[in-house]
This record gives C-alpha cells, structure tokens and sequence, in this order.
C-alpha cells in the first residue's frame, strides 16, 4: 500500500519545488511593469557624461512606449554604457542603466524590476524621434 502514495507525494514535491523556484526567478519575457506613469522629463547620459534632456511631452511618452515594450531578459553583471533618468512631476525619479544586448539586435536596460530588453531599431529610433543624438549612443 505505500507504493501507491509514494509517487503522487514525489509529484506533489516536484511541482511545489519548481513553482517555488520559478516564482523567485526573472520571468523571461514579461513585461516591464514598473513605468506606470509619465515622466516629466528624462536626462540621458552616456558613460557618466550628460547627453540631453528630454522635455517634450510627445517624445518622453514615445520613449515610455518604448521602455514598457521591453521583455525581461536573464539578468547578468556587464555594466551599464547608459542612463536614463526619469523626473516625474511628484519630484519621484527612477534611474535606468542601458547597453547593448549581448544579443546585436537588442538593447537591454535594467531597473528596479529586472534586466529588459528591446529591439535595437526600436530603441534607437524611439530615442531619435526625441531628438537624441543616437551616433552618441553606443552599440558595441
């Protein structure tokens, strides 16, 4: 009579083992879900260097698109080429590192949530349209 508990207890351990590991791992994939309101404005730097501030309604709202599109990724320890700062208009600000991918066709940027990533066009013409010098911006 053991036997036929045995195996329904093994699962029952299985399952509970790997639901417990994967709700404490990045969910690749998922949508970056901290960005949940507008900034005011994001000031943008390159290798600790101020690059531009964008003040533009319009073009911080297509960089926010942008941003909230992005998929979790695995996280990993290669230093930020990047930041972005986001100013919103409660004086909260949230700071994100970026770089390339390892991956050529993306770019990836970690905050509070995890390590994202997103299309290296996507990136790159989100941040053009709002007037960045994207030649400033690297890719390697």
């Amino acid at each position: 009579m053991r036997r036929r508990y045995t195996i329904p207890i093994v699962v029952a351990v299985i399952i509970g083992a790997l639901a417990s590991w994967y709700a404490s791992e990045p969910r690749t994939g998922s949508k970056a879900q901290f960005l949940d309101g507008t900034p005011v404005s994001i000031d943008i730097a390159v290798m600790d260097r101020p690059l531009t501030t964008i003040t533009n309604a319009t073009a911080v709202t297509s960089v926010m698109e942008m941003l909230r599109v992005g998929r979790s990724v695995t996280p990993h320890e290669c230093k930020s080429r990047g930041t972005m700062e986001l100013h919103f208009a409660d004086r909260q600000s949230v700071s994100l590192g970026f770089h390339p991918g390892h991956h050529f066709s993306r770019y990836e940027f970690a905050a509070r949530g995890g390590m994202f990533a997103v299309s290296r066009s996507q990136f790159l013409r989100a941040l053009k349209a709002a007037g960045v010098d994207v030649e400033k911006i690297p890719t390697g």
